[in-house]
């Protein structure tokens, strides 16, 4: 090749190189065309099943089945050896989903002369029996003996159990109580007092999911009947967990009367446990308890209800103490453990007032180093005379060590007179420091709903008081500044509601306001400071 040939192939060559490169610049800055068409399926939705059971009575006046509503089937008041009451009903599916179902008879409060009665009165059931279509029965031909109505009571058989799949399907049933020709004078003027029929339904294997499978409800448990307990086996380590309210109530009541050491143990809860509303009794930690670990793993305790009085038991007064866990008297830990639509609000039947003092949500007396974290509780209620908390109702040993660590308070009602708080209601401090600590908490969106009418809390703000540094009469002289609401009793200001909770200092010395004003002079009853910020902690 030539000199001037290869000098054209060289511009050549940088040509077309250059319009490549222009080409490529140009498809930097366009689109892509592809083939394209859309399909859209409109009108998807998704719409939960009801689950819905019905009962009723079959009415020998009217010759049907009627709605129950809250007549008593059995309210008969002559009972005598050889009568006996016998009732038709029918179990009704009235919602859209599958459902199983148990019948089971309930009684909170039966006398030892109830218990009695109910010993010699015999149940009958009589299945797939229509009064409709076969009448009623003129004897207790072709029923089953199931038991005694004290054994059912007692929780230890269930009358019936059936399922219904389809809306409108029903299952008839006769029930028949029988007081028996051998009863003998002993039962006369007895009674069992009043008792329940609870019928329980849940989820049944029938509807199939997208997979063709109807066992994903298998597991579906039927709600708590407030009665049921179901023991567990602890681990190899000694640890419990609970994977159902017959299980929680099986461990309230191991640890409040039985013999078995829980101390440095931990209560694992293996999912959320929903109590159904029903009545709880109170757990009470001993000393043998010391070192208890409550770890929820994130899972919620719901729809846990405390109503009922405080009675003198299990080492606590009558009329002191309520919440899931009544009193701990060592070290307690409760941990990622969540409450949620909770009522505490147990009764007193002496002194002036009609409600309990010292209760809170978790836990009502707290005598060792207590330790919350990370605990939720929300959306509850808890309701007392005095030392009232959502968390805890009182840290009733003076000095005692109380951690808050990332616990949240929110959306709850505080009902209380005085020394009440969105954590606790009281704790005691020692020689003038409280040894509380809050770390990383939230409190917000609860409301104090005052005892008594609001003309007797007076809202103080940014007031002096002399204290003093021990919290002794005795003691030197410390100015502090105080604010929140404060329930004034005539002669003295009690701490009220704190955001956080009330702090209290001594039954020996009342700090005297010295601000000038229409609060100068007026005593702050035991020392009492409404902590709501942690900065108020006195240390």
């Amino acid at each position: 090749m030539n000199t001037k040939e290869h000098k054209n192939t060289k511009k050549t060559l940088k040509s077309s190189g250059l319009a490549l490169l222009v080409c490529v610049v140009m498809l930097l800055g366009t689109t892509f065309a592809w083939f394209t068409d859309t399909i859209t399926n409109s009108g998807n939705k998704i719409e939960a099943g009801t689950l819905k059971i019905g009962l009723q009575v079959w009415d020998t006046e009217n010759n049907a089945y009627e709605d129950v509503g809250k007549k008593a089937l059995f309210s008969h008041n002559k009972w005598e050896p050889g009568y006996t009451d016998v009732k038709a009903i029918k179990i009704v599916n009235q919602g859209s989903l599958a459902l199983k179902y148990q019948i089971d008879f309930k009684s909170e409060n039966l006398t030892e002369d109830g218990k009695k009665l109910a010993n010699v009165i015999e149940v009958y059931y009589k299945e797939q029996a229509n009064a409709e279509t076969e009448g009623m029965p003129t004897d207790l031909t072709g029923f089953t003996k199931s038991g005694t109505l004290a054994a059912f009571l007692d929780n230890q058989q269930s009358a019936v159990t059936g399922a219904l799949n389809e809306n409108g399907n029903a299952d008839y049933v006769m029930i028949a109580l029988h007081m028996p020709e051998s009863a003998g004078n002993e039962y006369q003027k007895l009674k069992t007092g009043y008792f329940d029929i609870l019928i329980r339904a849940t989820q049944n294997t029938y509807e199939q999911d997208g997979f063709g499978s109807d066992q994903y409800d298998k597991n579906a448990e039927l709600p708590w009947d407030g009665v049921t307990e179901e023991e567990i086996t602890p681990d190899e380590n000694g640890n419990y967990t609970v994977a159902s309210p017959a299980n929680l109530a099986w461990l309230a009541e191991e640890l409040t009367t039985g013999t078995t050491s829980f101390e440095g143990k931990t209560v694992v809860l293996d999912k959320d446990i929903d109590m159904n509303n029903e009545e709880w009794k109170p757990i009470v930690l001993g000393g043998n308890d010391a070192g208890i670990i409550f770890e929820g793993n994130g899972h919620a305790i719901k729809n846990l209800k405390v109503d009922d009085v405080a009675k003198a038991e299990n080492g606590v007064s009558a009329g002191y103490g309520g919440g899931f866990i009544r009193q701990a008297t060592g070290k307690v830990t409760i941990k990622d453990l969540k409450f949620d639509n909770v009522t505490v609000a147990p009764g007193k039947t002496i002194s002036f007032n009609k409600v309990c003092n010292v209760v809170g949500i978790v836990l009502g007396y707290s005598y060792g180093d207590t330790v919350f974290e990370n605990v939720q509780v929300t959306n509850s209620t808890v309701e007392g005379f005095g030392k009232v908390g959502v968390m805890l109702g009182m840290g009733a040993d003076p000095g005692i060590n109380v951690t808050f660590r990332n616990c949240v308070s929110k959306n709850n009602i505080i009902k209380a007179a005085y020394n009440a708080g969105g954590l606790a209601g009281n704790i005691q401090r020692k020689g003038g420091v409280d040894n509380t600590v809050i770390e990383n908490c939230t409190v917000e969106g609860n409301t104090f709903v005052p005892y008594y009418k609001e003309s007797k809390y007076v809202d103080l703000n940014n007031q002096q008081a002399t204290y003093k540094k021990n919290d002794a009469s005795s003691g030197e002289d410390v100015v502090k500044t105080i604010s929140g609401k404060y329930w004034n009793d005539g002669t003295y200001y009690w701490g009220a509601y704190g955001t956080y909770y009330v702090s209290y200092g001594s039954s020996s010395y009342d700090a005297p306001i010295i601000t000038e004003g229409d609060h100068k002079g007026k005593p702050i009853a035991n020392s009492e400071i409404c902590i709501n910020n942690t900065s108020d902690i006195p240390k």
